[in-house]
């Protein structure tokens, strides 16, 4: 088996993990999707208190680039430009990233890995598991098109609306158990959409997000903030 040894082991590529791995120089980071921050690049989550203040400089630096480059307008985002933006920031900061690498096995400091070339142990000073407990709450969120230019109110409707950046355009979320799995919270969810409230009988159903969205933090900027600044609690 091959092995190898690191400072940290970090187990998430989310905005927290990312943050964590950038004040912690040699850190290892190891996520099963292909993309960092795949709590918000892959559910459609439009985020929440856009405007909320962060202290961290280097998320202050990660909004204002959002801002800057209009991936985040009026507390709405972009969600096709949110990945690239952070994965520049995450190569900038020089992460070590290991993609479609997930956790087997774990005693105390030694994780066992698989990743495309088979089992990796790795034997860290420090590991840190940033992925969300089983049991927390959980949301499946989607992308719909709408006949008109912002979302209805819907009475006595399991879906939460918010508005998407684009007119006509708006995320669905659906709350969930924590104890659901992926198969079934799917087949709720579209259970759901096939008897949803009139009005959105003329939405179209465009995008379901390929994973759980992560309720621990209101938007990815917060979660990269709290990263960030974990080492001075």
């Amino acid at each position: 088996m091959r092995k190898i040894t690191c400072s940290s082991l970090i187990l998430g590529a989310g905005f927290y993990g990312c943050g964590l791995a950038a004040r912690r120089p040699g850190a290892l980071i190891v996520e099963p999707n292909v993309v960092p921050g795949a709590e918000f690049t892959l559910t459609f989550d439009p985020g929440r208190n856009w405007n909320a203040p962060v202290r961290h400089p280097l998320a202050v630096e990660f909004r204002r680039a959002l801002e800057t480059r209009r991936v985040l307008e009026n507390g709405r985002v972009h969600q096709a430009a949110l990945l690239p933006v952070f994965a520049k920031w995450c190569l900038d900061r020089g992460l070590e990233i290991r993609f479609t690498c997930v956790p087997v096995r774990r005693e105390n400091n030694l994780v066992t890995l698989r990743d495309v070339e088979g089992e990796l142990l790795v034997e860290a000073a420090e590991v840190i598991d940033t992925r969300p407990a089983p049991t927390t709450p959980k949301y499946l969120t989607a992308m719909i098109g709408l006949p008109m230019p912002t979302p209805p109110a819907c009475r006595r409707s399991p879906f939460e609306l918010f508005p998407g950046i684009v007119p006509g355009e708006a995320h669905l979320r659906f709350p969930l158990p924590g104890s659901v799995t992926w198969p079934e919270a799917r087949a709720r969810f579209l259970r759901s959409w096939a008897e949803r409230p009139v009005e959105l009988a003329d939405a179209r159903l465009q995008l379901i997000g390929t994973r759980f969205t992560d309720c621990r933090f209101d938007n990815p900027v917060e979660a990269l903030d709290r990263g960030l600044r974990e080492m001075e609690t």
